[in-house]
């Protein structure tokens, strides 16, 4: 590939990086790899002495899978979490990978139900803000803690297993591989260069730990969209961008705003919230329009169906069920409901009385907690959506069933929650209740960006034909 086939952002990107460290403002769709891969075919072909050679760190193994075959050999590809156990493993060869390290501390020291998984929740969280091990800079984890499971996590237990956790260096879990990186007293030989895509989506964590493999000499390069940080539930911050610029100073900054995927018609709807953003010379104009809700749309389709909650996804994977049209679901919270429902009811008990219990949970968390109302009343929608859809005579194990078909489903249609459909893009993509943006629980200036961040990514899946499908019909 010439020069000739960059545009003049790309370009300087490219020409910018041999010498200079980068933050750049990658619009949806902006090509942004192929700018990655550009940049790093651009640097040295050998590290300096005493240096690692330059190091591309992606989120999860898809995507690094994907890229490592495009970078040029000169460049490692890897996860962060793959990269820190490579380090942990310098000394501690024989090192064992398990996913119940703080599990079995907690369960050992008699911690079961509400209690252990409030107490869970705060100990991936303390890792991932690396936070102190002292009780003022984790008292709003054990607040959020206590609000999501009506139980308050004793600071002291945390403590004791979180220091446990770090003593053992035998035994780790995902996190520990950052975070027992980030703890170590060892000096590790830092890399020439490091490329982060996705840099929106970098917590405490992983910023601390790009601190711990660079020394001041390393050259970086933080490519990512503000406007698609939506991750803020999982210790992301729509502040990240700012933060790294920040955090790593000096960075130019750079932007890559022409989109090569979406249509014009779709990339002027983008406009709204991202008014840089530009479509590609020559792009089509494109589909935008709003049709009816109707199951008929995705016969024989491959499409994507994007959503801001789970209920209105709930409802169309069952009218897609009985109309036997084919999809597969990209949402883990299907298959995250058994343990729920089983808590409450008897696979014998029937319908309404599984209704009644779940109304009686959802009064008294929305009285209790009133800052779960959003998480609760989508839950208690789904499933009622669900339930409701069954036979009259059902009984619970009807509706445990049904829960399995859409979680294992396979099809060309997918159906996806905005938060999982990034990285996604189709063609055609329907998105599913609009209304829904910006969620009547969003009051911050924080929550209102999120939010005006989902609409943006929703509707730049989108290549060709974008789909608002009425809300009437699909309420639920």
């Amino acid at each position: 590939m010439t020069n000739l086939t960059y545009t003049a952002e790309q370009l300087a990107v490219i020409e910018a990086a041999p010498t200079t460290s980068l933050l750049v403002r990658a619009r949806a769709g902006a090509a942004k790899t192929t700018t990655l891969i550009a940049l790093a075919s651009a640097l040295p072909q050998f590290p300096p002495l005493g240096y690692e050679p330059p190091l591309y760190l992606a989120f999860n193994r898809a995507i690094a899978d994907d890229i490592k075959g495009r970078m040029p050999a000169k460049v490692t590809t890897s996860t962060f979490h793959a990269h820190g156990l490579s380090l942990l493993k310098l000394s501690t060869p024989k090192i064992k990978i398990s996913s119940r390290k703080y599990n079995d501390m907690l369960s050992a020291r008699g911690i079961v139900g509400d209690e252990y998984d409030a107490c869970m929740y705060c100990i991936e969280a303390i890792r991932n803000h690396n936070l102190a091990l002292d009780t003022n800079a984790v008292a709003h984890i054990i607040d959020e803690a206590d609000a999501i499971y009506d139980c308050r996590p004793d600071a002291t237990i945390l403590f004791e297993v979180l220091h446990a956790g770090l003593a053992d260096k035998s035994t780790i879990d995902f996190t520990d591989m950052l975070w027992q990186v980030v703890r170590s007293p060892k000096t590790f030989r830092p890399h020439s260069h490091l490329l982060i895509d996705e840099a929106q989506d970098t917590n405490p964590l992983q910023l601390a730990y790009l601190k711990r493999v660079r020394s001041e000499s390393t050259l970086l390069y933080f490519v990512g969209d503000d406007r698609q940080s939506i991750y803020a539930f999982r210790g992301a911050s729509h502040t990240a961008m700012d933060d790294i610029l920040r955090t790593f100073a000096p960075l130019k900054e750079l932007y890559l705003t022409t989109s090569f995927r979406c249509a014009t018609s779709i990339i002027d709807l983008a406009k709204r919230i991202v008014p840089d953003i530009q479509a590609r010379p020559n792009a089509p104009v494109g589909i935008v329009d709003t049709l009816p809700y109707a199951t008929s749309l995705f016969r024989g389709n491959a499409a994507l169906v994007v959503c801001r909650n789970n209920a209105p996804l709930a409802k169309l994977a069952s009218d897609l069920i009985k109309a036997a049209i084919p999809f597969s679901m990209k949402s883990e919270w299907f298959k995250q409901q058994t343990r729920f429902i089983t808590a409450r009811a008897s696979a014998s008990a029937s319908i309404p009385a599984f209704l009644n219990k779940l109304t009686m949970w959802e009064d008294e968390q929305l009285t209790a907690f009133p800052s779960r109302a959003e998480s609760v009343t989508d839950r208690a929608d789904a499933l009622r959506a669900l339930a409701t859809s069954l036979p009259p005579d059902a009984t619970v194990s009807s509706l445990l069933l049904l829960l399995e078909k859409i979680a294992n489903a396979k099809g060309a249609n997918v159906l996806s929650t905005i938060h999982k459909a990034k990285g996604l893009e189709s063609d055609t993509v329907y998105f599913l209740r609009p209304d829904l943006l910006p969620s009547r629980y969003a009051t911050t200036p924080s929550d209102l960006r999120q939010e005006d961040n989902l609409w943006y990514v929703a509707v730049t899946r989108a290549k060709n034909t974008l789909i608002f499908l009425d809300n009437k019909a699909a309420a639920v």
